[in-house]
């Protein structure tokens, strides 16, 4: 089949349509695996992020969706059935830790009747918002031609769009994108707010590296819109807002980078390495089939299904030649997770970024952060912790914004205030974490931290004991927080018992058969809603302090007949119990025909020693992370900062507008950008797969001459067709039964 006709145009975001701003940065030859191993044959696409991309959120996420799909490599294949992690095109929260996958199913079909027709693809996409309100969107394809000479763009139209939410006549939203000659048109129709907002773009090429265009987009929560016009020439880009007018530079080895998808590979076959996390099912609803994804991090399916989804319901995997597996589910209401110690000196700790709950005694402290959850580094020159963030909440979720005066406390007089040392969680090191006095006063000697892992049921035997003295919720806790909410305390005064307890203040809990964390046989489980925990501490599920399985080793000295805490930091194990509202708070498991629990590899943990150039990674260079491989593209921990879309800056967590980016990019190099599995040899090594590229700003008189876009031009809406709309031209049909397999998942063709 000819090459000139290739889905990968419209696989971009408009976003990525604007790489073609990019100037020329060959990559450097290094020795690697093989030619034609996917280490060096697998793609690698760059876009250009900025305010103009920004504004198109809905088209961008289609389309990084249509990407995951692969309709190029199931041309004439018939329906087939992909499921795609929704998180990996959601590009505006932190990459630090670990994001469970949020799994949505689409049924595509792709086709083409000869090497000389355009290609058409059609999309029923099972899409669901935040609030798990079911949105399910169509998407219309045809592709005339990919990039060439007179078409920078290609030749298209992609149509999209959803119908009405229930007692409405207007569609939710109808949108198109269209590139052809003359340039790119794209126009948004929505009703997210219940009134129409309209977005519009327009981008013309003026021939060679010259072209212009204009924007057009509701400010949300406003009755108004913001226009933008811009345009570019061999090597700037200048955009105004009609208050401020910026110029930036085209230059790649200018501008900065993020990476939101890597792959890990074998050093010397360069064959991508890949774990078996799970495996997509479905199952029989009233509603009829509905198909979700089950693994390490638990269950992802639509709400509709959620209900039927308990103990004991079958669920089936289902393979390519049509023959099905069938499996048991296990479902717990909250889950228990192993953290096993690990240990650096903290000076190597110097930098790296932990989250602890500020203690008002602590000198130096604020109001602003006592009592608050903070973010706070060791600084080794100066041998002080310092603290640079504070945790807020409202009703979009809690964030770290930065302190406009970061807090500075010295080692010695840390290790004064907190003699049992610092208790919290560090993303770049993907665990919990312990600094101990002694550390504090003197940063050669050891820290803790913690390497994570699920524990299934049956792990640890019916009827273990597992101890608790500070953190320790019981069942009329959790109650009480069902049915009060902020009022209640789920740990009945336990929650920061860190000085030392009697005997008998010592909650003992035991394992049941299940696998469910009891007190006195009764299941400490929260059996209430998530609007019950709005507002309150607990709204992401309430987790216990520290559970060692030998009430021995909580003792404060030998014999003391004295228990505390922060003796459970001193063990090579120890356990904590999470439960909640949400699925992620929970078990999910599946047992096979025989009753053997399904083991789904956890997340894979690697070292990546940052190379030591301060001038591209800053604070971090010479450092060793910790990040977790979950899957091929799905690579967390490294750090992340926020910045300003309107200009690309640095900007504090928390200023309007700022979205998060991944700070640290691991480069395309088989030297520098290699990791080895934590606490052997074993080395793979890292390929970038997407990345957006930020241009920097550049002086205002660099950009004279280069023409802006005309707010005339932009398209209207009188050309908007609605797939999804039976009466429409445009009508894709009813969504197929396809009931096989998927045949994609995560833009990966299933063998």
């Amino acid at each position: 089949m000819s090459d000139t006709l290739k889905i990968k145009p419209i696989n971009l975001s408009l976003r990525m349509m604007l790489a073609s701003l990019l100037m020329a940065s060959p990559l450097a030859s290094m020795a690697a695996p093989p030619a034609g191993s996917p280490y060096v044959a697998d793609d690698q696409e760059s876009y250009v992020e900025d305010e103009t991309g920004q504004a198109i959120g809905t088209v961008n996420m289609i389309m990084c969706i249509m990407s995951s799909l692969r309709p190029d490599q199931m041309v004439n294949a018939g329906d087939y059935a992909a499921m795609i992690d929704k998180n990996r095109c959601e590009s505006n929260k932190s990459t630090e830790g670990n994001d469970a996958p949020d799994y949505i199913r689409a049924v595509v079909n792709s086709s083409r009747t000869s090497d000389t027709e355009p290609m058409n693809a059609r999309v029923w996409l099972e899409n669901r918002e935040d609030d798990g309100t079911e949105v399910p969107i169509s998407v219309r394809v045809r592709l005339n031609a990919g990039p060439a000479a007179g078409l920078p763009y290609g030749d298209f139209r992609l149509d999209y769009g959803a119908p009405p939410m229930p007692g409405q006549s207007e569609a939710l939203m109808q949108g198109y994108l269209q590139a052809n000659a003359s340039g790119v048109s794209f126009v948004e129709s929505g009703r997210w707010s219940g009134t129409p907002e309209v977005t519009q773009l327009s981008l013309q090429s003026d021939g060679g590296d010259t072209g212009h265009g204009a924007l057009r987009y509701p400010v949300w929560g406003t009755s108004g819109s913001r226009t933008v016009t811009f345009g570019y020439n061999a090597t700037h880009f200048r955009r105004n807002d009609g208050s401020n007018d910026r110029c930036f530079t085209r230059s790649l080895a200018a501008a900065k980078t993020s990476v939101w998808r890597y792959g890990l590979y074998d050093e010397v076959t360069g064959a991508r390495i890949d774990r078996n996390s799970g495996f997509p099912f479905r199952v029989s609803t009233p509603h009829g089939m509905e198909h979700g994804y089950i693994g390490y991090h638990g269950l992802s399916a639509p709400p509709n299904a959620m209900g039927q989804l308990v103990t004991g319901a079958t669920i089936e995997r289902e393979s390519h030649d049509g023959s099905t597996t069938q499996y048991t589910l296990v479902r717990n209401g909250g889950k228990l997770m192993r953290h096993a110690m690990r240990r650096r000196p903290l000076a190597e700790a110097d930098g790296l970024r932990f989250e602890v709950w500020a203690d008002p005694t602590w000198p130096g402290i604020t109001q602003q952060v006592a009592n608050q959850q903070v973010a706070m580094a060791w600084d080794e020159q100066s041998q002080s912790f310092i603290i640079k963030g504070v945790m807020q909440c409202d009703q979009n979720g809690c964030r770290f914004s930065d302190l406009d005066t970061p807090i500075s406390i010295a080692g010695s007089a840390m290790a004064t205030a907190a003699p049992y040392g610092l208790f919290g969680h560090s993303p770049q090191l993907n665990g919990q974490m312990h600094i101990p006095a002694t550390a504090m006063a003197d940063s050669s000697l050891l820290f803790n931290f913690r390497a994570s892992t699920l524990v299934a049921p049956g792990e640890l035997s019916a009827g273990t004991s597992l101890y608790c003295v500070s953190g320790c919720p019981t069942p009329a806790g959790l109650a009480q927080l069902a049915s009060s909410g902020s009022s209640a305390d789920p740990f009945e005064g336990t929650a920061f018992a860190y000085e030392p307890v009697a005997a008998g203040a010592v909650v003992a809990y035991q394992m049941n058969a299940d696998g469910v964390l009891t007190l006195a046989g009764n299941p400490v489980v929260y059996g209430g809603t998530a609007q019950g925990l709005e507002g309150t501490n607990h709204m992401w599920g309430v987790q216990t302090g520290r559970l060692v399985t030998d009430m021995s080793a909580l003792e404060c000295a030998p014999s003391a007949g004295q228990f505390c805490a922060h003796r459970a930091d001193e063990l090579d194990v120890y356990y904590t119990w999470e439960t909640g509202p949400h699925p992620w708070n929970g078990y999910a498991g599946a047992r096979d025909g025989q009753g053997n629990l399904v083991a789904f590899e956890a997340p894979l943990r690697v070292n990546w020693q940052v190379p030591a150039d301060t001038g591209s990674y800053g604070e971090f260079a010479g450092r060793s992370l910790v990040l977790e491989y979950s899957g091929f593209g799905d690579l967390h921990g490294l750090p992340s900062y926020c910045v300003n879309p309107a200009n690309n800056a640095q900007v504090p967590c928390g200023t309007p507008n700022s979205r998060w980016v991944p700070r640290l990019s691991i480069p395309f190099d088989p030297v520098a950008g290699a990791v080895t599995v934590e606490g052997g040899s074993t080395r793979y090594l890292v390929k970038w797969l997407n990345r957006e590229v930020r241009f920097s700003p550049d002086a205002p008189n660099a950009c004279v001459g280069i023409a802006l876009g005309n707010l005339a031009t932009l398209p209207s809406t009188a050309s908007l067709v609605n797939p999804s709309d039976a009466a429409s031209e445009a009508y894709i049909g009813p969504k197929p039964a396809v009931t096989d397999a998927p045949r994609v998942i995560d833009g990966v063709v299933q063998d």
